[in-house]
């Protein structure tokens, strides 16, 4: 039996602390047919503790033909470990004693050849299945080409080549990926597009990217019909990518939020291009945004200002993840938490609704409240093979944006914790020196003791914050946690208050967030009505969101409406924005309820066995699948 990975890092096999992959070449050819990326990866491995002679790499479903010495073509056999379903597959490669005297593929990189320096080249291909990689087929998008886009998810990294699959092996990197020729796909990669070459049926793009160290988590490739539109507007650039159907919506929804991303940008002190790439509807948000890019669902492209806003939040978190360098995804919330802070900050300023502004400062602990996380993991937490960092990533957002929040009432105000991100850890950042959340908690003492705030921070409960679950005990104490549209769910008319802004996007999504949140309400058909034909009139200018949280509200409250409408309503909104964000919970209510789960079990059915039609990529449906296990008839 092959033993799991490592206690202290449970999320990777690997070894980069004894012996480290440094440099990572990709030569890969696109098979849209086959759904595979096929080639080799071309490893410089440096030995860092020269007693040890094996290379440890994260695997994943990677269907591995042969590995050998770059230079040289002598073939090295490796050993396979057991596979893991959440971490997948260790590979072991045993070193020769004699370093590769070649500097290795790229004349752009000069190698320092020693005995403790290796190239190892090793040939593979992915498997078609893995959630990794989204392949999406021509009824699929919405230009009728095919699109590959990649996903991480932290650590499935290894899911599309073989790495050192965890955040303290950060390595340079470049690729050369070749598709057909012919069909007008263009690739998007991290790094400078080097070269785009025409030959033999084939195209061939080059990335390089060796100035700044990234880890394998950070890299992707898009593959499609996509156009780019490179836009200087004030103080900001950015390059826009997609395929046609969305640029005119993405180029707007931009320029919308261009003086919001200013001010953050001139605030904060950031000096970074934006580049956003917008996902088909049906393809699942990313949870985590690169450093390079900022991928958005087109779904966020249409709505008001606070719908297209949400984007600020994406582009923020990959301008965090360029500055702050973590080596162990425990320490995560620096990420996360800290780009839900800065987006929500600034929101706090521009909203002129007082209700909402004063809802916004208790948005985040009602987040935390509602999550069943709070009870389990803590803001720094112990991950094991059945909780990796995927699991934690909205949690550490929330709760490391309420712990932000709470910091900055400490040290009196935004405009104090401001000029410490700013002067204190920004500069830390900069360096590349990694950050850890002992390491910020230094920083942060550190500055406000020479900036007239030094017995402040004593009174934190920081081992409390960091290392154990829920909110300690104080900080319950001084919460104020109160609806503000609790009297419409118990008044007995349906009329709406005065004060609630109709025409606000935002106001109405978190209003109905709040009324899907409570528990043990029942709402009469006369209110679902009301809402109904206060919020969702206007059929072409409906925001997808507030239809959506409708749905879910009747489904809830068991009301189907005549002829069963709100079913048929329902299922269609599913079959239409398929992703899980979407798709999951209205089929998680519908199962819930026994008057609707027959039904729906049938219509998924219908989905899953017409793959030739249905616009739902196999993740969708697997996650579906799980919400109706044992319902569903076994497959043939």
């Amino acid at each position: 039996m092959d033993p799991s990975p490592a206690e202290d890092i449970p999320y990777s096999y690997s070894n980069p602390d004894l012996v480290a992959v440094t440099h990572t070449h990709l030569e890969l050819s696109v098979n849209f047919k086959r759904h595979v990326l096929e080639g080799k990866a071309i490893l410089t491995v440096k030995k860092k503790v020269l007693t040890c002679n094996e290379l440890i790499l994260d695997t994943y479903g990677l269907d591995i033909s042969e590995v050998s010495i770059y230079s040289t073509g002598e073939i090295l056999y490796p050993f396979f470990g057991n596979h893991h379903n959440n971490s997948g597959r260790k590979l072991t490669i045993t070193l020769p004693n004699v370093g590769s005297a070649d500097p290795g593929p790229s004349s752009s990189k000069e190698m320092e050849v020693s005995d403790n320096k290796y190239i190892i080249q090793i040939n593979y291909k992915t498997v078609p299945i893995y959630n990794a990689l989204y392949w999406l087929e021509h009824h699929q998008t919405s230009d009728g080409g095919p699109l590959l886009i990649s996903n991480s998810k932290l650590t499935h990294a290894r899911a599309i080549f073989p790495c050192q699959d965890t955040p303290s092996n950060r390595i340079t990197f470049e690729s050369k990926i070749t598709v057909p020729s012919g069909c007008g796909l263009d690739v998007m990669m991290p790094g400078n597009a080097k070269s785009m070459r025409e030959a033999n049926d084939i195209v061939e793009y080059t990335f390089l990217q060796l100035l700044q160290n990234i880890a394998p988590h950070e890299i992707y490739i898009v593959v499609g019909k996509l156009r780019n539109r490179e836009v200087s507007t004030g103080n900001l650039r950015y390059n826009l990518w997609t395929v046609e159907r969305y640029l005119n919506e993405g180029i707007w929804a931009i320029h919308k939020i261009m003086p919001m991303l200013s001010k953050i940008k001139e605030s904060y002190h950031f000096n970074y291009i934006v580049n956003v790439c917008v996902l088909p509807p049906n393809v699942p948000e990313f949870d985590m945004q690169y450093p390079d890019v900022t991928f958005v669902s087109s779904t966020l492209l249409e709505g008001h200002y606070f719908m297209i806003s949400t984007i600020v939040q994406n582009i923020i978190e990959s301008w965090i993840g360029r500055t702050v360098v973590i080596d162990d995804f425990k320490h995560l919330w620096l990420i996360k938490g800290l780009s839900t802070f800065i987006y929500r900050n600034p929101i706090n300023n521009i909203i002129d609704a007082e209700d909402i502004r004063e809802f916004l400062k208790i948005k985040g602990i009602n987040n935390v409240l509602n999550m069943p996380e709070l009870r389990t993991v803590s803001l720094v937490p112990v991950f094991t093979q059945n909780l990796l960092p995927i699991n934690i990533i909205k949690y550490v957002s929330e709760k490391g944006c309420v712990f932000l929040n709470y910091l900055q009432d400490k040290i009196g105000g935004p405009e104090k914790f401001k000029s410490f991100l700013v002067n204190g850890l920004w500069p830390h950042c900069k360096e590349r020196k990694i950050l850890t959340t002992n390491r910020f908690e230094i920083l942060l003492k550190r500055y406000f003791s020479t900036n007239g705030k030094p017995e402040i921070l004593n009174t934190v409960d920081w081992d409390k914050w960091f290392n154990e679950p829920d909110f300690p005990p104080s900080y319950y104490n001084s919460m104020v946690i109160r609806s503000r549209w609790q009297r419409w769910v118990e008044q007995e008319t349906a009329c709406f208050a005065k004060n609630l802004d109709q025409s606000n996007d935002f106001a109405i999504i978190e209003f109905l967030t709040y009324l899907l949140a409570l528990p043990n309400t029942v709402l009469t058909a006369e209110k679902l009505r009301k809402i109904e034909d206060t919020f969702l009139r206007d059929q072409e200018i409906c925001v997808r969101e507030i239809r959506f949280l409708w749905l879910r509200l009747c489904i809830k409250n068991r009301w189907l409406d005549d002829n069963k409408r709100i079913f048929e309503d329902a299922i269609n909104f599913a079959s239409e924005y398929c992703m899980p964000k979407y798709a999951c919970p209205i089929f998680r209510d519908l199962y819930e309820w026994e008057v609707t789960r027959e039904m729906a079990r049938i219509w998924f059915m219908d989905q899953r066995d017409s793959p030739s039609s249905s616009k739902m990529l196999p993740e969708t449906i697997n996650k579906l699948e799980s919400i109706l296990e044992g319902q569903l008839d076994d497959r043939a």
